[in-house]
């Protein structure tokens, strides 16, 4: 698929989730830190993963 195809796709399926569920439009993105995670205990905030990350 080219980057319109994908573009023209999306936008389709926006109009039937609205049709269908009322959704109207996608949430932004947002990526937080591991340590706003509020479960505990949470594998993100592990030794073994923050030795993966490094």
């Amino acid at each position: 698929m080219t980057p319109g195809d994908v573009i023209h796709y999306v936008e389709a399926m926006l109009s039937l989730l609205k049709e269908a569920y009322d959704i109207p439009y996608f949430a932004d993105i947002e990526q937080l830190d591991p340590d706003y995670c509020p479960i505990r205990p949470c594998p993100r905030h592990s030794a073994r993963f923050m030795q993966l990350q490094v």
